[in-house]
């Protein structure tokens, strides 16, 4: 019995420690999202755009439209600090010196229907689609689209 309680009460002082080494590891910034890597807020978009800015010299293209994108999504809550047009330019030019275009369209694309902006999404689509007829997403996507439409009806003229 003594060996039972003393693991029992082993048990619960490794939990309270736990419990202590947890809270310790929770940030204080209750409600602000950070990047792990470059500690950017992912609710500030100037911020976003600078490190967007950054990566870019850096030629780190994929980290770059990252945050240059959260700075496209962002930009109304700060609409003097940059323009909407500013970041997006930068987003697209990201995937545009890979040789990637199509790829920044279809993300757009995907982005928009997501948030329910179905002709933007589906503008972007085609775009995608005119740079490289053969991306194997965008065909995904605009399969998906059309599964999900249904089958166009049959217009018969009437006797």
């Amino acid at each position: 019995r003594i060996a039972t309680m003393m693991m029992m009460v082993s048990t619960v002082a490794w939990a309270g420690v736990f419990l202590i080494l947890l809270s310790l590891c929770i940030s204080p910034l209750h409600g602000v999202t950070l990047d792990f890597e470059t500690r950017i807020s992912t609710e500030n978009g100037l911020a976003n755009l600078q490190e967007g800015r950054r990566l870019l010299g850096l030629q780190d293209y994929d980290r770059a439209a990252m945050h240059f994108w959260r700075a496209v999504m962002l930009q109304s809550a700060s609409p003097n600090d940059y323009t909407v047009e500013e970041a997006f330019q930068s987003f697209v030019q990201c995937f545009a010196v890979q040789g990637r275009t199509a790829d920044g369209f279809v993300y757009i694309a995907q982005e928009s229907f997501a948030r329910k902006q179905d002709d933007m999404g589906r503008t972007y689509l085609a775009q995608a689609l005119v740079v490289d007829p053969n991306h194997e997403e965008a065909l995904l996507l605009q399969e998906q689209l059309q599964l999900v439409k249904g089958p166009s009806p049959t217009i018969t003229p009437s006797d």
